[in-house]
């Protein structure tokens, strides 16, 4: 999760990177013209959450509108649930080996499975999720572990902490204030790379077969 392997880091450096420099974006789309149009928000008194610009879970948009007008709060079903718990089984798992204090995914769960709710709950969605966080919280630590003894034994007289700063460069759940641009002012990114200057947006599908392709453009911020 997160961490790009060989063929991945040549992409990034030799045709990535390159592509993106040669690629203009037009100075009234940046963000620091943000209170110039097109970029200035319509509405000074409403900030929205980036899902609600981005996402696609309702074809006609609709459900925006219920939302923010008729002030509606939207049903957790179970596709929501399952990402938010794994997005948490993820951030958790590198807040824990980042800070030394990694506890078993079983302890783990038993601390959030309550936090889990969406209105058709059922052992068998409920053992679903239980699954795939697990093997989520598993596939992160172990790639913190690779990640860090490789790098150790490549700087083995570093301290631990320029090792983890180095070896798993990322910015888990950062907060950034979006209200500039009529957005919400507790953004969150799933995962900044700092020394790659890569943002990176988490999203789960239930199978190669779903439908919901649209996140595969969804900016962060």
């Amino acid at each position: 999760m997160y961490f790009l392997d060989e063929i991945e880091r040549k992409r990034l450096v030799r045709d990535l990177l390159p592509l993106s420099r040669k690629t203009g974006v037009s100075e009234e789309l940046r963000g620091w013209n943000w209170h110039e149009a097109p970029m200035k928000p319509y509405y000074d008194e409403e900030e929205i959450p980036m899902y609600l610009v981005c996402s696609r879970y309702c074809p006609t948009n609709r459900d925006v509108f219920l939302n923010k007008v008729e002030q509606i709060e939207p049903v957790i079903n179970f596709k929501v649930s399952q990402g938010i718990t794994i997005h948490k089984a993820v951030s958790q798992a590198f807040d824990m080996f980042i800070k030394g204090d990694v506890i078993d995914f079983e302890r783990w769960w038993e601390d959030n499975k309550h936090k889990i709710d969406y209105p058709d709950k059922d052992e068998k969605g409920i053992k679903t999720i239980y699954r795939r966080a697990e093997k989520t919280w598993d596939f992160t630590l172990h790639n913190c572990n690779a990640q860090y003894h490789n790098a150790h034994s490549k700087q083995p007289y570093a301290s631990e902490e320029d090792i983890k700063s180095t070896s798993i460069p990322f910015l888990i759940e950062h907060r950034i204030d979006g209200s500039l641009l009529g957005l919400s002012g507790l953004l969150g990114i799933d995962c900044y790379d700092y020394l790659r200057g890569i943002v990176f947006d988490l999203k789960t599908i239930s199978s190669s077969r779903d439908k919901e392709r649209w996140h595969r453009l969804y900016p962060s911020f």
